[in-house]
């Protein structure tokens, strides 16, 4: 048997190196039943959403498996019910250990494992919370076919190793939330993308039609918008960033007034400032009637401002809305770490949108 010492530096060099968490998980759970000299073990992940334990790796006599062994019970093949016997909520709420047997070992297992093992013999278990951070993560139990005194198991070995497997548990989840949210920010990207670029695109083809325009600008406005939409879904930069960020808002709007030194700027400040003021000339052009639209860029020392203002019939800037234009505009600048300021009233309406750099 691997000396203790021996087995956790081994068991903390694998967990700083970086090895897949199922496999830290798995070795924690065969260290745990080889040291403490069991006969089988089980590593069960909590399932907070729907409030369930999982199997998610066993150990059994030498042989260590993700996911149940095939001669587990059917309660464990499956998620089931982690208040199935009163005790899981408990022992993880109190970070405490859980004893079971030698005496009435079986009345105190779980009823859908009792027959499983009295038909193998299990004469006692040991089932260690998994805690991390104040979360409830799971539970390892480890079942011995001998009679155990608790006084003489390596219990301080054990909670060790249970807090490596419940802190591999805590990390693996903790990635899965940051790559759904991720996953959430590139959702949320894709549908700016789309309302700024394709929908302003169509927009403007619709209301050429509605005015008898020409067959060859319709077709020119729809390519257009077969452009923008493959390179949103490409997450390429939007048409005319290949140069400067002035030079792209200039094909926005000629009138653009430039203020200050240009300098390098990252491409994502780039992109969503030209997205910004896409967003914010439409919406002038479309919504508010105007007849005067001013783009201002300035470069300052400390800060990059984009200041929009226009003539138009003014709106209400904190009424609720279904569209996705202003709320889109908030989120671009957010991300980017801006801030954005709208003012609007009859005759008068000013975007500003502040960078500091």
């Amino acid at each position: 048997m691997s000396n203790l010492t021996q087995i956790l530096r081994e068991s903390l060099d694998r967990f700083a190196s970086g090895e897949p968490r199922q496999e830290h998980l798995e070795m924690s759970l065969k260290h745990a039943c080889e040291w403490s000299r069991a006969c089988r073990g089980h590593l069960f992940e909590y399932l907070p959403d729907s409030h369930q334990l999982r199997t998610v790796a066993s150990w059994h006599e030498g042989e260590l498996r993700s996911g149940p062994a095939p001669d587990d019970p059917p309660f464990l093949q499956h998620p089931f019910a982690a208040d199935h016997n009163n005790s899981f909520y408990k022992m993880v709420s109190q970070d405490q250990v859980r004893y079971l047997g030698p005496q009435g070992f079986l009345e105190q297992v779980w009823p859908g494992t009792r027959d499983w093992h009295q038909s193998l013999g299990h004469r006692c278990a040991v089932a260690l919370p998994l805690v991390a951070s104040g979360r409830a993560l799971g539970e390892m139990a480890i079942i011995f076919h001998h009679e155990v005194d608790w006084a003489e198991l390596p219990l301080a070995g054990l909670r060790v190793l249970s807090a490596q497997a419940g802190l591999a548990m805590l990390l693996e989840q903790l990635e899965q939330q940051n790559r759904q949210m991720v996953l959430d920010q590139e959702r949320q990207r894709l549908s700016r993308e789309l309302h700024d670029g394709v929908a302003q695109i169509l927009s403007e083809t619709l209301s050429e039609l509605r005015q008898g325009s020409d067959p060859q600008r319709l077709e020119n406005l729809l390519r257009q918008a077969l452009q923008d939409a493959r390179q949103s879904v490409s997450a390429l930069r939007p048409p005319g960033l290949q140069g400067c960020l002035h030079e792209a808002l200039q094909q926005l709007a000629p009138q653009l007034q430039l203020e200050g030194t240009p300098r390098p700027l990252e491409q994502e400040l780039e992109h969503q400032l030209f997205r910004v003021a896409q967003e914010g000339l439409g919406n002038a052009a479309r919504h508010a009637s105007a007849s005067r639209i001013n783009l201002t860029l300035r470069y300052l020392e400390q800060s990059l401002e984009l200041h929009l203002e226009d003539n138009g019939r003014g709106f209400d800037p904190t009424a609720p809305s279904s569209g996705f234009g202003l709320r889109g505009m908030r989120e671009r600048v957010e991300l980017a770490g801006g801030q954005l300021e709208i003012h609007s009233q009859p005759g008068l309406t000013s975007l500003k949108v502040c960078f500091p750099m």
